[in-house]
């Protein structure tokens, strides 16, 4: 009677799938592991990059990150030089440009 393997091709990765390892077993037995870590009785983590995937992951988390941290700070100060050019003010320092006759600013040299 012939032995019977079995190969299994393992991968992981949200959004995309962007990592892989391979695992090879023979009557429920492991005996060659390519590309995991075994962290348990049947726990396995592959760790072999799939580039294309990994690449749009870390963008994707990174865009996620910057939405979440640095995004809400970028957008009050969009608002805000808004709000100044509408009124008149300098967008940079809000000084009130209403009655002079210069195209810089006086307070900071900035032409708007």
């Amino acid at each position: 009677m012939q032995d019977v393997y079995l190969a299994m091709h393992i991968t992981a990765g949200l959004p995309m799938r962007s990592l892989q390892g391979q695992s090879w077993s023979r009557k429920g037995a492991t005996i060659q592991l390519s590309g995991i870590i075994e962290t348990g009785s049947h726990d396995w983590l592959p760790y072999v990059p799939i580039w294309p995937g990994f690449t749009v992951n870390t963008l994707f988390y990174a865009a996620i990150l910057w939405l979440l941290i640095p995004g809400p700070f970028a957008l009050r100060r969009f608002i805000r030089r808004l709000i100044r050019q509408r009124r008149g003010h300098c967008p940079t320092c809000g000084y009130d440009r209403r009655h002079g006759e210069h195209e810089a600013c006086p307070e900071c040299g900035v032409t708007a």
